[in-house]
């Protein structure tokens, strides 16, 4: 909704506003016309298979962990985060990669993070306003 957009619109007028402001007091760049916001986000996630979410009331309930265990003593998670996506993976990345370019949003990064079975994606990053509803699209 756009009352939820308006803080950040205002931000992004204050931000033009008083940056113009601030070159001409310098005396740099006195002929800029506009300063713009640009914004890059990124979503990390946990893919998990049907089976084992079925199987945790926690992720059924409230789509959150709420047990759990600490990580294994000295887990390496490098060895994760540059180990190439799984198959099963990569294609459902690849599918959401293609359902945001149809919508507009291309997606420039996608790889494992440090804990198993957590991903990221990043778009190409844009000004703040369109960046703010392409996060707003890729977590719908």
């Amino acid at each position: 909704a756009i009352d939820d957009k308006t803080p950040l619109l205002r931000s992004c007028d204050a931000v033009n506003r008083q940056g113009l402001r601030l070159l001409k007091a310098i005396g740099f760049g006195t002929d800029a016309k506009a300063i713009n916001s640009f914004l890059g986000w990124e979503q990390e996630f946990f893919v998990v298979k049907a089976e084992y979410y079925r199987a945790r009331p926690d992720l059924v309930a409230c789509g959150r962990t709420l047990i759990g265990k600490l990580p294994t003593r000295n887990q390496q998670g490098e060895l994760n985060y540059f180990a190439p996506l799984p198959g099963t993976v990569k294609q459902l990345m690849e599918n959401i990669q293609a359902v945001m370019l149809r919508v507009g949003v291309p997606m420039a990064v996608m790889h494992n993070e440090v804990a198993p079975g957590q991903h990221e994606m990043s778009p190409i990053y844009c000004q703040a306003p369109f960046s703010c509803d392409n996060n707003v699209l890729f977590m719908e």
